[in-house]
């Protein structure tokens, strides 16, 4: 008789002292985080300085969403939702609302992805496919990349939410789970249309690793996607604003003038900040020959060329990078332990490249500091009497500064100072503008906000229903 084969090891059991550290130390990076960046969001959302562009635009669609309308008018922003961006990840956004306020469930919903892409890690730590020191370092470049750090101060974009799909698909790579693969992949393809164009890289990467299934299902869900999107989407819910074909003629009328130009944006210096902290992953998987997940690594090429011609490298155009990033180093970290030299230099080199942000961020944690967006009660005060008032009378438009959009998002009828879309024969009945120099309407100067309330205080209509050093309310005919 021949020699049975040994059974299978189980991982070994949870142990509170072998397994608690690494809890812990996960647990206070994210307490960091939160302290340090995380929090800003919240700040500025709660003293309403959260920004029209691009927390009000969502803000207002995550109001608006119901059984009867997925796809909401934003009269704030003139377009539906889904003929912008196609990011149908924002209804998960949904789960909170019945809860909380649109506002709040758009941060906690963007908050919960990020924290999410740890989960991954966790659940390959406790497979013991990774160890404890591989998890908490991809954790601190998921969490401290400068890309992460600039999205999360700057809410809310679903482009942002993209870290949890890119881990959620690297763990999937390496305990070869193709159902939980496909339903990362849609996850990342929900996040933004253009991130559709990775599938085919993902596909490759999937094929040349011999799971030819697996890459067949990531091509065919790329192509359904993508045809739906670029094709179906405005046919079945009208004309879409072709973000693609507009970066594309831009390159086509003069392309020499547009590579040139897009090689010489300052904004291209972001892509090396972004960069350096992988660099110990890097060499150490070059000299150690362990091999990255190609796929997943070039995945990120259409990403950079959409970056690179449209020179967007900053705020939320970083997570979907540094998320595949990290993901393609999953693989290599799964068959082999990483020296400490590795981790020590990553977290040298994180901490070099958010030199900025933490001295912002040491900044506002003096309370005595001066604060761009202020607490002063008089002011809060002034504004939660408007917002008020206006969600009394939700009947007729209001014009009102741009970081108002995202409390009046269940309000219908509401436009931003900055971008009245609206057709001309219309009017507003209300103004609730913030004065300069508080508020804030990009692309507007404060120069041009104030002419904008002199020229309205002047027409005849104006009926001025109360003013404060901060804040002017008015009804009337403007």
């Amino acid at each position: 008789m021949g020699s049975r084969a040994p059974p299978p090891i189980a991982p070994p059991k949870f142990d509170l002292r072998r397994d608690g550290v690494l809890g812990v130390a996960l647990l206070f990076l994210v307490a960091v985080w939160f302290t340090l960046f995380g929090s800003q969001s919240w700040i500025s959302v709660l003293r309403y300085c959260a920004e029209h562009f691009d927390f009000g635009i969502y803000t207002q669609a995550i109001a608006g969403f119901s059984l009867h309308d997925l796809n909401p008018w934003l009269s704030a922003r003139g377009v539906h939702i889904f003929n912008d961006h196609f990011d149908p990840i924002l209804l998960a956004a949904l789960l909170f609302r019945p809860f909380f306020s649109p506002s709040i469930s758009a941060l906690l919903t963007e908050h919960g992805f990020v924290l999410a892409s740890l989960v991954p890690l966790v659940w390959l730590w406790m497979k013991r496919d990774i160890g404890g020191l591989e998890a908490l370092t991809l954790s601190a470049l998921l969490l401290f990349s400068a890309g992460t750090v600039d999205a999360v101060v700057y809410p809310v974009h679903p482009t942002t939410w993209t870290l949890f799909p890119a881990m959620l698909l690297a763990a999937a790579w390496v305990r070869r789970s193709d159902p939980v693969l496909l339903v990362a992949l849609a996850l990342l393809f929900a996040c933004k249309e253009e991130h559709v164009f990775c599938g085919p890289f993902i596909a490759y990467g999937l094929w040349s690793t011999g799971r030819t299934r697996a890459a067949w299902g990531a091509l065919v869900l790329t192509l359904l996607w993508g045809t739906f999107v670029f094709v179906l989407r405005p046919v079945l819910l009208g004309p879409s604003i072709p973000y693609l074909e507009l970066t594309l003629l831009a390159v086509r009328d003069d392309p020499r003038a547009a590579l040139i130009a897009s090689a010489r944006a300052p904004e291209l210096r972001r892509l090396g900040t972004l960069l350096v902290p992988f660099i110990p992953l890097a060499v150490w998987a070059a000299v150690a020959y362990r091999p990255v997940a190609w796929g997943i690594a070039l995945a990120t090429l259409p990403l950079l060329a959409s970056r690179f011609l449209a020179v967007k490298w900053g705020y939320q155009y970083g997570p979907p990078l540094v998320g595949l990033w990290v993901a393609a180093f999953v693989p290599a970290l799964a068959v082999a332990r990483l020296p400490r030299w590795v981790a020590l230099c990553t977290i040298i080199l994180l901490l070099t490249s958010l030199e900025n942000p933490l001295r912002g961020a040491i900044h506002r944690l003096d309370p005595s500091a001066p604060s761009a967006c202020s607490k002063n009660p008089q002011r809060l005060e002034a504004i939660d009497r408007g917002v008020s008032y206006l969600h009394q009378h939700r009947d007729d438009a209001a014009l009102v500064t741009g970081t108002f959009v995202a409390p009046l998002a269940d309000r219908s009828e509401v436009y931003a100072l900055a971008y009245p879309q609206r057709r001309s024969d219309l009017h507003y009945r209300y103004l609730f503008v913030e004065k300069p120099p508080s508020g804030y309407d990009w692309p507007l100067s404060s120069a041009e906000v104030s002419k904008m309330i002199d020229g309205f205080r002047q027409k005849k209509s104006t009926r001025i229903l109360f003013e404060t050093k901060y804040i002017l309310f008015a009804e009337g005919d403007f």
